[in-house]
């Protein structure tokens, strides 16, 4: 048994994490990414000294717009190179809980966009983004949730978060907490932004979002505008405008709804929808209709 399995009768309890906001330079070269992971490391310090218990980085945080700069190949490097063990290095420094955003990562002779969740302790499990983008790099979707002392937390990158079933694969994994790295423009990060307020309400989960700030060559600034969603769709926090900062916020299991449910609990909440959810889809026959599909498509 992998030590992020995950057990029936985990407890949740209230956690304080922080999204790093930071400005990323366009990495051609490896003292350009050593630039971006230092930084990044120094602002996850400054995350650790406010307080927070488990902090998140953004996409391609160590390099930047890679997919439009020519997807410089002295940049990437595999998920146990450089840039993660320096992450590894400072979550077992720091003792906190490390959602490592992304890096362009190279698995065999072939390049992922794929990041990890690293333990106080060091110990890594890692995912990869399963849609969008083919033709950039090669495509996984890899989206396991670990078991933590906090509940669960999963993570789950950038568009993905558009497709439904890609979050609900995280709802029926038991997920308490989905950290969201993006790299995201103010037109993308607008509609993220909607949709993680419809994913939270549906999903029955924290969602962190966390985009950077940089200059993307084919669709302009990516402005920041971090953001905490609620279980019940409400914003927690949000991030400046194009400003470097750590958005910290305490993630309450106890919380209740200000405008959803009529005040219910989020365990009422949960059990307003998984039950019916359930019935629901065995009521429309989705996972035949799904089947059907896919052995269409193999055809």
């Amino acid at each position: 048994m992998d030590w992020y399995d995950v057990h029936e009768g985990v407890s949740v309890r209230e956690v304080t994490v922080a999204a790093i906001q930071m400005r990323l330079i366009d990495a051609f070269t490896r003292s350009d990414v050593d630039e971006n992971v230092s930084h990044a490391l120094e602002m996850v310090e400054k995350a650790a000294e406010g307080g927070a218990e488990i902090v998140a980085l953004p996409e391609f945080f160590n390099v930047g717009s890679w997919l439009e700069n020519k997807r410089p190949e002295e940049v990437v490097e595999p998920l146990d190179g450089p840039t993660y063990r320096k992450v590894r290095e400072k979550a077992r420094e720091l003792g906190v809980w490390l959602v490592g955003g992304t890096i362009p990562a190279r698995k065999g002779d072939k390049v992922y966009n794929a990041g990890i969740i690293v333990s106080p302790r060091g110990e890594v499990v890692d995912f990869s983004r399963a849609w969008y983008y083919p033709g950039y790099y090669e495509l996984e979707g890899k989206y396991p949730v670990v078991e933590c002392e906090f509940g669960r937390i999963g993570a789950i990158i950038c568009g993905d978060i558009l497709l439904s079933e890609i979050p609900r694969t995280l709802k029926f994994r038991r997920a308490d907490i989905v950290f969201h790295p993006t790299l995201a423009n103010e037109l993308s990060l607008q509609l993220f932004h909607e949709f993680a307020w419809v994913r939270a309400i549906e999903n029955c989960y924290f969602i962190v979002q966390i985009n950077p700030i940089a200059y993307h060559p084919k669709v302009g600034k990516l402005p920041g505008r971090s953001a905490i969603f609620s279980p019940f769709g409400e914003k927690i926090g949000e991030a400046p405008l194009e400003k470097e900062h750590i958005l910290i916020a305490k993630l309450d299991p106890n919380i209740r709804s200000k405008t959803w449910f009529g005040g219910k609990s989020l365990d009422e909440a949960k059990s307003f929808f998984d039950g019916p959810l359930k019935d629901a889809i065995k009521r429309i026959n989705y996972i035949e209709t799904l089947s059907t599909a896919l052995r269409r498509d193999s055809e």
